[in-house]
């Protein structure tokens, strides 16, 4: 299968940046090396096939990956001879007793790639790098390969696997948390949020005004005194910070809130 011949159509996938996850790691956090099968031991009996695809990714800002089955298997490497406008994708699948094929699509919208195959049966048992159990069809990697310092962020599902180079706008933050339900998840975008501008060393400035509703969404007070943490540094006009204190914190939690945006007890 080419899948550089894929035409860049309209593809009617959703945006994975906005989609939920209960955490988020930075690509050190990820042990590729407990999912990652040794292709060479990979036996017949199961099918092995691999493709390698050149995609064009100039203007490209984010390539994401949603492939439920292979989400802890998306791997970006970095190469100093690649051109810094090519990225390679690289795709290795196994399947037994499986009558279904590989539905890997792939289309630009703007300046993002999205890849998905987000339908397909899989149950993978690997240990020690060796396969113990397939059924269905199954991705066992999935490689994106990107100039050395490559400005391009990957996602694999909701998750970065590559650092920040593009803070995440307020809107899409708003939109993210309307697409979660569990405060851990709308914890985790706005970690992700905060993360991006750490990362690139842009600064947000934040109104208590737009603060509000992003503490609106949790339902516990835990996690708001955390979104405080994360985001309190960007608010500008900090001679409202009383005020929301008062209207969105319970009496005995406005101690701790006022503390933790530096207004003391």
């Amino acid at each position: 299968m080419n899948l550089n011949k894929f035409a860049f159509s309209s593809l009617i996938l959703s945006l994975l940046l906005t989609s939920c996850s209960p955490d988020r790691q930075h690509p050190s956090d990820f042990d590729h090396e407990t999912n990652t099968i040794l292709w060479e031991n990979v036996g017949s009996e199961f099918n092995p096939q691999s493709s390698q695809n050149d995609v064009d990714i100039k203007d490209v800002e984010k390539i994401l990956v949603n492939v439920p089955s292979a989400a802890d298997k998306v791997i970006v490497k970095y190469s100093t001879t690649l051109p810094a406008n090519i990225a390679i994708v690289k795709i290795f699948t196994i399947s037994k007793d499986s009558l279904t094929s590989s539905n890997f699509r792939r289309g630009r919208r703007s300046n993002t790639i999205e890849m998905s195959d987000p339908s397909q049966p899989c149950k993978l048992t690997v240990e020690n790098g060796h396969i113990k159990d397939v059924k269905g069809y199954c991705y066992a990697r999935i490689e994106i390969h990107l100039r050395e310092n490559a400005p391009v962020e990957v996602y694999s599902g909701s998750k970065i696997i590559t650092d920040h180079y593009y803070p995440v706008s307020l809107a899409d933050l708003m939109k993210r948390l309307e697409d979660c339900h569990e405060d851990s998840e709308h914890l985790a975008q706005v970690a992700d949020f905060s993360a991006s501008y750490s990362e690139t060393g842009v600064r947000i400035p934040l109104y208590t005004t737009e603060v509000v509703p992003i503490l609106r969404k949790f339902q516990t007070v835990t996690p708001k005194f955390q979104v405080l943490r994360l985001v309190q540094i960007y608010i500008v006009d900090r001679d409202q910070l009383e005020k929301m204190i008062e209207e969105e914190f319970e009496y005995f939690d406005r101690a701790e809130a006022r503390k933790i945006v530096g207004l003391g007890v």
